[in-house]
């Protein structure tokens, strides 16, 4: 497919952000959740109207009100969509290639720059702070193991709460050494750099053909402790 579009992102077509509360966006970055509605499952969430809409706009040079892209193009920033195109192309509407999951938002640490959407550990302080929550429940989890179909993968992008110690991410890694070609599947994952990875995950961390850990760390020492509640510099290290 050639796209002469300068609005075309290869997400909307290809990709889905997959969150941890059943919201499917079509990347993380999207800001304009207010249309999307929780469906049973992934493919009819693809195939609602807004997205059908976002689909076309993308293909007639029009912007998307919940894109971020635009903004980091014109401050001279190269954007997730330009990286998305370098390594995808432009594709008709398909199977998923690229995905990223938040399994749950269950997390050993309360980092300052957090929220409960993220790390369960906030919920009860919220209500102290702001007499309510930013997440409606403690904890949120979505059965992604059941279901995404893994066959057509390429590139799959982690984040937490902290996806080390998921049980459910550790489950859905088993699911891809037995039913995905691990060797051709890029990996990303975003860690709090204080859990070892489990049995299934280290062994598609081995396999996969490229991985790339991003460590989130913010300060050292006795600062990164405060920053990050719940951690130990000396463990990190």
């Amino acid at each position: 497919m050639s796209c002469k579009s300068k609005t075309y992102c290869p997400y909307p077509f290809i990709g889905a952000s997959l969150q941890s509360d059943g919201l499917t966006l079509p990347c993380g970055q999207y800001m304009n959740a207010a249309p999307l509605e929780q469906f049973n499952n992934i493919n009819d969430a693809r195939n609602s109207s807004h997205m059908q809409d976002m689909r076309i706009k993308m293909l007639n040079n029009q912007q998307d009100s919940g894109c971020q892209c635009p903004a980091e193009e014109a401050a001279g920033i190269k954007s997730m969509r330009q990286y998305a195109i370098d390594q995808f192309g432009y594709n008709p509407f398909g199977k998923l290639k690229t995905v990223e999951l938040f399994f749950d938002n269950i997390c050993n640490l309360k980092c300052r720059m957090c929220a409960s959407y993220h790390s369960h550990l906030w919920f009860d302080e919220e209500k102290e702070l702001y007499g309510t929550t930013l997440n409606p429940t403690k904890y949120t989890k979505r059965n992604i193991s059941d279901e995404l179909e893994v066959s057509e993968l390429e590139e799959i992008k982690i984040y937490g709460g902290e996806p080390l110690q998921s049980l459910e991410a550790e489950k859905f890694f088993g699911r891809l050494l037995k039913e995905a070609n691990v060797s051709d599947i890029c990996i990303e994952m975003s860690t709090n750099a204080t859990k070892i990875p489990l049995p299934n995950t280290l062994e598609v961390f081995k396999k996969c053909k490229h991985l790339k850990l991003n460590l989130s760390i913010d300060a050292y020492g006795t600062l990164n402790d405060f920053i990050r509640s719940g951690s130990d510099w000396d463990e990190i290290v």
